[in-house]
């Protein structure tokens, strides 16, 4: 395994730790991480002057070893950063608990407009039975076709 005529053992090894770094990027699962981390500690065992067979066996040992430590951790890290359900909620399916207030009377079946966010949403009660006064509070509990429905 001698490459010194084609590549240095050191810049294998960093090239691997960049490509695995980029990998995680775009992949954000943590194993990726996890690899750039050991390919990184053959990089060193490399500038050390380690024998490949040593920079292989330090590779392996940190890639256990980071699979144990840091894949936990940058995990963690990751679902705190994910969004949340109301965050990644789109079109419609966003609206949902946003509360409102009534510009005018809601009464029985019908419908008014309101605003929401600058846009015009047409609402109706949830409940037809049950009639609403202008001023109202009421929170869009869903959907029916373009209509919003709203409930107290």
């Amino acid at each position: 395994m001698d490459f010194t005529g084609i590549i240095s053992m050191w810049s294998l090894w960093l090239l691997l730790t960049i490509a695995l770094g980029i990998f995680e990027i775009f992949t954000m699962s943590a194993i990726a991480l996890c690899l750039a981390v050991a390919t990184a500690s053959g990089l060193i065992a490399a500038l050390l002057g380690a024998s490949p067979e040593w920079q292989l066996l330090t590779v392996a040992l940190a890639a256990v070893l980071a699979l144990i430590f840091v894949a936990p951790f940058a995990r963690r890290l990751l679902k705190k950063s994910a969004p949340s359900d109301r965050e990644a909620a789109s079109n419609m399916d966003a609206l949902i608990g946003r509360r409102i207030t009534l510009p005018a009377d809601l009464a029985g079946g019908g419908t008014v407009r309101v605003k929401i966010d600058g846009d015009s949403w047409q609402v109706k009660a949830a409940d037809p039975q049950i009639s609403y006064d202008a001023g109202t509070q009421m929170i869009v509990c869903g959907y029916d076709s373009i209509v919003l429905l709203v409930s107290r």
